[in-house]
């Protein structure tokens, strides 16, 4: 084993890790461990590239001529609390907005290209700046080369370290020589994204299975929201070369597509008469799950979405003025009409993919987690969206939180250093516990594949805590959790090698996957309402009572302690009860 000091421990590399490490290697020594290549690693690569900037500011600051000047930053934060069901943090949120236009500009000036303006649902005003996100990863990368930053690719951090209630670092493994590293800093900063891979149907890429949320929980953190896993309506489920594909959801916001069941009925219409298929991702995707659940669905499993009711000629010129991505109707490599059945005839068929993590690492104002030693920024961080996630808030948390979390470490360092604290202390025996369950696969000759048992969590998950739950469904995936927490303790690599084992980075992932779902599960259990990406058939409306967020921290037994933070106001006992997907009146 090896062990070595750094003053900031950055944990993933999306524009959230990179961001930090900029700014954070201006006055301390950095390191930044991805467990993939650094920048082309985790879900900002993959993005569906739009940044929502307020329209005044798109006007005056990023020199957008389509931006509302009657747009302001205070009218963007009312839309990301009322569509978030009034659940965000509204000082996270008055950050986010404020914060975003500059944040914006800096990288147009270090040569990001804003490609246009859109405007989309939940929001008032046109907000939606298109960009590329390889080319936003490409730029952030080499501003990470022009700093000191240490960075180690292809490492797999396993846990935080702990002691005397703070965090000192983490244990990590270095696939390519099979090496295990502890890492102690003063500061460690989680950006490690979402869990949207606990399910089976996901548009992040195969690494996104809630690593730093499960380290965060297991360390003692405190988290928030995570009931609300958001998933993205429309993902293509057919043909299988494109399944997973979430051109169909942009086909769905920017034409007049139908979404339908097996009867050819528009189901949106008892959901969002006004809006229809363009109504808020939480809705649509509740909608369809409604829908597959009571045996409406397509042969598939799946939701209809067709544009057969518009002539071939409209169909065919629409590609010319389709954003960066899917223009002319070309997806990546793929010239869909080529790949595609006749969309004048024919239907494709979609399903709800898990797509962005609302909840996650409970943190303050400057980035920090509730235990000393911590941080966290982007994606699994809980506070800003509430309870369900408006277009172009994805990239543009990365951003901001990127930046804040690295200043705010730095700072904290710089004030450790004054007092001259030297690196923290590590706990051998720790060490030890985490170096030990690290290899057990690699030490068993029995045991379950750790491929089957990441298969076997996702379908499970998907029954218990997908797009339609109820108490039943949830207390039946509360036992199969225990049985699969049994099996995760049998977990046996099918190869014995340290060195690039799929299967021992499998099994790590599937004891975080658990940890996730079973915070999803107590939380969603707890809150007996439908709110946002939470929707319960057995509780099918929306009560005031809930206008709070439930906090989960981890218990000594290891399972889900529960509470109910009322920072805001008191609304106990009020009953008052509203249609799902209906807001609620706003004060001005």
């Amino acid at each position: 084993m090896r062990v070595f000091e750094t003053d900031i421990l950055i944990i993933g590399s999306g524009a959230a890790g990179i961001l930090a490490a900029i700014e954070a290697s201006r006055s301390c020594c950095v390191t930044l461990v991805t467990k993939g290549p650094c920048g082309r690693d985790g879900a900002t690569i993959t993005a569906q590239a739009d940044i929502a900037v307020d329209g005044r500011s798109c006007k005056k600051i990023l020199g957008l001529p389509e931006g509302d000047s009657y747009d302001s930053p205070n009218r963007f934060a009312s839309d990301i609390f009322r569509e978030g069901e009034e659940l965000g943090n509204k000082k996270l949120i008055e950050i986010q907005t404020e914060s975003i236009a500059s944040a914006v500009a800096a990288l147009r000036d270090d040569g990001l290209h804003l490609r246009g303006l859109f405007k989309n649902p939940g929001h008032t005003y046109p907000r939606s700046v298109w960009i590329s996100a390889p080319e936003l990863c490409f730029i952030l990368r080499n501003k990470l080369k022009a700093t000191q930053t240490k960075v180690m690719e292809y490492t797999v951090v396993c846990d935080l370290l702990t002691s005397d209630g703070a965090v000192t670092g983490a244990l990590a493994f270095d696939r390519l020589s099979g090496t295990p590293l502890a890492v102690r800093a003063r500061e460690t900063i989680l950006c490690t994204g979402g869990a949207m891979r606990i399910y089976p149907y996901a548009t992040a890429p195969l690494g996104l299975t809630g690593d730093g949320i499960a380290m965060a929980y297991r360390a003692g953190a405190e988290l928030l929201d995570m009931e609300f896993p958001m998933f993205l309506p429309y993902a293509l489920l057919s043909p299988k070369m494109l399944e997973g594909a979430t051109f169909t959801h942009d086909l769905a916001m920017l034409t007049n597509a139908y979404a339908l069941n097996r009867a050819g009925e528009r189901f949106i219409s008892a959901w969002d008469p006004e809006r229809m298929e363009r109504t808020t991702r939480d809705i649509n995707s509740a909608a369809c799950g409604v829908e597959i659940a009571e045996g409406r669905g397509t042969p598939l499993g799946g939701i209809w979405l067709s544009l057969a009711h518009l002539p071939a000629n409209i169909i065919e010129v629409m590609g010319n003025w389709f954003p960066e991505g899917l223009s002319r109707w070309r997806y990546g490599p793929f010239d869909l009409k080529n790949v595609l059945p006749d969309l004048s005839r024919d239907a494709l068929e979609t399903i709800p993919a898990s797509h962005f993590w609302n909840g996650g690492v409970a943190i303050g104002i400057d980035g920090s987690a509730s235990i000393p030693g911590l941080y966290a920024a982007g994606e699994g961080t809980a506070g800003l969206h509430g309870a369900n996630r408006i277009s172009g808030n994805g990239i543009g948390q990365a951003i901001v939180w990127g930046i804040r979390a690295g200043q705010s470490a730095a700072s904290r360092v710089a004030k450790k250093s004054n007092a001259r604290n030297a690196h923290p202390k590590v706990d051998l025996e720790q060490l030890d516990f985490i170096i030990s369950n690290l290899f057990a696969p690699l030490e068993r000759k029995t045991g379950v594949s750790p491929v089957d048992l990441a298969r076997d969590i996702r379908s499970a998950a998907w029954k218990g805590i997908g797009l339609v739950r109820d108490e039943v469904s949830m207390r039946d995936f509360e036992k199969e959790l225990s049985a699969l927490r049994e099996t995760a303790a049998n977990q046996a690599a099918r190869t014995k090698e340290r060195v690039w084992n799929e299967d021992l980075l499998i099994s790590l992932q599937n004891i975080n996957m658990l940890d996730v779902a079973s915070c999803v599960v107590a939380s969603a259990l707890r809150r007996s309402e439908s709110r946002g990406a939470h929707y319960r058939k057995d509780c099918p409306y929306t009560e005031d009572f809930w206008d709070r967020s439930i906090k989960v921290k981890r218990g000594n037994n290891g399972f889900p302690l529960l509470a109910l933070p009322d920072e805001r106001k008191n609304t106990a006992g009020t009953g008052a009860r509203r249609p799902y997907g209906q807001k609620k009146r706003m004060s001005s």
